[in-house]
């Protein structure tokens, strides 16, 4: 697929989005954490093009999370 480039650009070779996504693929993140208790739940990517990580709270119960408000919730790890 070719893309038009703008004529302030000409010159310079324009960033092609599967350049872009390539270089998110290359991009090897690692992340430390301490597990409590053996009780969390290990941070991980859905896809391998995410940014960051997923937590996710390992408790039994629901929550109620009410609208404009902070909730702390342990996610046991740290």
């Amino acid at each position: 697929m070719d893309y038009p480039i703008p004529t302030d650009f000409q010159g310079h070779e324009p960033i092609r989005p599967e350049k872009i996504i390539k270089r998110q693929k290359d991009n090897k993140q690692s992340l430390k954490y301490y597990n409590h208790q053996k009780e969390g739940i290990q941070p991980e990517k859905a896809h391998s093009t995410d940014a960051g990580f997923d937590l996710r709270y390992p408790g039994k119960k629901p929550l109620l999370l009410e609208p404009h408000t902070v909730t702390k919730i342990d996610l046991k790890i740290a």
